[in-house]
């Protein structure tokens, strides 16, 4: 039996507006709801209900008036399945401005994808549907209801109404459902006080009610983001859980990691004939770093990664001796391989879940155990100075995670359950741009030679390394003539030095460019432009007031290093003026050193991570026009003798 909680006020204006054959006019909107939005949802209903450890029952109903072309990705429904994700049932419908119905659709009518497409990488159950009225009418309004059946209690529906900053909320009602012999972990985000809550009990069952209203759209604030969440959200968390043929219990971080590590045991003996050839290598280095490190050079050199995660296979990992004996495996595989090589050499490593990317990652709430992992990594414990490996890379080296993982809480997989810890971060002094660019001015000449010897260290080698191991030199070189800020350039030498096998790798660039439009002048004076170096800081655009704090998620250092030589028929009249400005988030120096024959100029900005008060968003900004206004006046006037 399925259990509804319905704010009656509510519904009974939609059954009056049904019963004469209109839902939903637009007129009916407040004019406080329209405002900075581009869409409104009318209403949201969204129900979950446990039936048991492997059967989640849920409704989502919901209408939103889509008011302007901006709104429009508000109307598109996309709805993700799996083996373990069922769709039961889809129906919507179409109304214009006026509340007259002028389409519907069911389930048959959407198309089907797979969430890889024709991928040679990623293999798995995982596929979407998708629908469009492709309506352009506007304003106009959508309905949908999508009834699923979740078949696992591993993961749990998440309620999160308003969609996002620019659209407004009328209603929204989250109902759950269980039985009171099952344990459900809740915990709001962002939910304010308006809130109405409800808990009660009924057949041996458990019915809490959320219930919102008239929740505004915002103006949104770039680096403001504190958390995982920008709209009110409530988040789900089972006690005891079942994921296919296994169970489990996720009411702590030890727990959850206990049974990752039964779902894993037993899964990382190498094939016989690895075996030896593993313990050939790990006799040659009697270092334990070192050793690491040619280990996961042959690890490197023998795998791939491929994805293959149907069903069960998305959370166990294949055992080692399939990973090698086919040479490839996804993060779990690879990570297991890896850790049974370590294992062969007698070290011992954990596995660990982490959720990764570069940008804006989900940020593991430590006090809410969660299954909110994306990617498998591998850590070797050695005192305060453990060694990470990502695993499915084959170009960075062992100690070694870069901008998809460091930073952030990991959950290590031990024999006695799971462990946090963090991993490591690559502030200032690691992650960094030493920049030296010589100018060898020749009068009279229309095209200057500028060389540039550039260092790149931590997450801002990144890219450039991936980009150096796959690229052809052809490549490469393209990439290079669309990096640079001058006028018109072309690229005539290059070459890069990648640092040896360390646990923080650098790369070395050095670049001969043959310029143009960077020298004008006339017969008594010669002007050099120094204006093609860049504003190393991030350009926040926001028109409106500041409300949020500023929030900075990475700590680095770039330095600029300029040094014109000139002959001997020319004098200085003018140079750069020097600057120095300095702030709590970050600082910023402009130094110009005169010499006979040559000029230097070192600008240096070094960025600070952390949540900075909302005063110093306008700081932040004065700094970034001082920088700004700097550069469009660098350069240096020269007399002609």
């Amino acid at each position: 039996m399925k259990y509804f909680f319905i704010i009656v006020s509510f519904f009974t204006g939609i059954e009056l507006y049904a019963k004469s054959g209109i839902k939903y006019p637009v007129s009916q909107i407040s004019d406080s709801l329209k405002n900075n939005a581009h869409a409104v949802i009318r209403y949201d209903n969204t129900e979950v209900e446990i039936l048991g450890l492997d059967e989640v029952w849920s409704m989502h109903r919901y209408a939103v008036t889509i008011l302007d072309e901006e709104g429009k990705y508000m109307a598109d429904l996309m709805e993700h399945y799996s083996l373990l994700s069922k769709i039961s049932d889809i129906q919507g419908h179409l109304y214009d401005v006026n509340g007259k119905e002028l389409k519907s659709m069911k389930l048959k009518d959407m198309a089907d994808f797979s969430s890889f497409t024709m991928s040679y990488v990623f293999h798995d159950d995982n596929r979407y549907k998708k629908f469009s009225f492709n309506h352009n009418q506007y304003p106009y309004t959508v309905e949908f209801e999508i009834e699923q059946l979740l078949k696992t209690t591993f993961f749990l529906p998440r309620w999160s109404p308003q969609i996002d900053h620019a659209v407004a909320l009328e209603e929204a009602n989250f109902t759950l459902t269980y039985p009171n012999s099952f344990t459900v972990r809740e915990k709001e985000y962002l939910i304010s006080g308006n809130v109405q809550r409800e808990e009660r009990a009924a057949d041996e069952r458990v019915i809490k009610t959320w219930h919102l209203s008239n929740i505004k759209a915002y103006d949104y604030q770039p680096y403001s983001r504190q958390s995982n969440f920008s709209t009110p959200t409530v988040v789900l968390g089972p006690g005891d859980f079942q994921l296919m043929d296994y169970t489990g219990n996720m009411d702590s971080w030890t727990n959850f990691g206990l049974f990752m590590y039964k779902l894993n045991k037993d899964r990382d003996r190498l094939p016989e004939d690895k075996r030896s050839v593993i313990k050939a290598l790990a006799d040659k280095e009697p270092d334990t770093r070192k050793k690491i490190q040619l280990l996961y050079e042959y690890m490197q050199q023998n795998t791939r990664y491929v994805a293959n995660e149907y069903g069960i296979a998305g959370w166990q990992t294949f055992d080692a001796e399939n990973v090698g004996k086919n040479g490839y495996g996804d993060c779990k595989g690879l990570t297991n391989y890896m850790k049974a090589i370590l294992n062969e050499a007698g070290i011992t490593s954990y596995a660990a879940l982490i959720y990764a990317g570069a940008e804006e990652h989900y940020k593991i709430d430590t006090e809410f155990p969660a299954n909110n992992f994306n990617h498998m990594i591998l850590c070797v414990p050695s005192g305060k100075d453990s060694i990470w490996i990502e695993c499915t890379s084959q170009q960075l080296p062992a100690g070694y995670l870069g901008s998809f993982t460091q930073n952030r809480y990991a959950l290590l997989i031990t024999e006695n359950g799971g462990v946090l810890c963090k991993t490591p971060s690559y502030g200032k002094d690691k992650s960094f741009v030493l920049r030296n660019a010589t100018v060898r001015y020749e009068d009279h000449k229309k095209q200057q030679i500028v060389k540039f010897n550039n260092k790149y260290s931590g997450i801002f080698q990144d890219d450039l390394l991936h980009s150096l191991k796959v690229q052809p030199e052809s490549k490469i070189k393209d990439e290079l003539n669309k990096k640079f800020s001058f006028p018109t350039y072309s690229i005539a030498d290059f070459n890069y030095q990648i640092s040896p096998a360390t646990e923080l790798p650098c790369i070395e660039e050095n670049v001969t460019a043959v310029v143009s439009g960077i020298v004008t002048g006339t017969q008594k004076r010669t002007f050099i432009d120094l204006s093609w170096i860049g504003n190393p800081m991030k350009h926040i655009a926001q028109q409106n007031k500041r409300t949020e704090p500023l929030v900075l998620e990475q700590s680095l250092r770039i330095v600029d290093t300029i040094t014109i030589i000139i002959p001997e028929n020319v004098s200085l009249e003018s140079i750069p003026k020097q600057q120095m400005a300095t702030y709590v988030f970050a600082s910023y120096n402009l130094e110009v050193i005169k010499s006979d024959r040559s000029i230097t100029m070192i600008r240096s900005y070094e960025q600070n991570e952390g949540i900075y008060a909302i005063d110093d968003f306008e700081h932040y900004q004065k700094m970034y026009g001082l920088m700004e206004a700097d550069r469009a006046r660098l350069s240096v006037v020269l007399l002609n003798e």
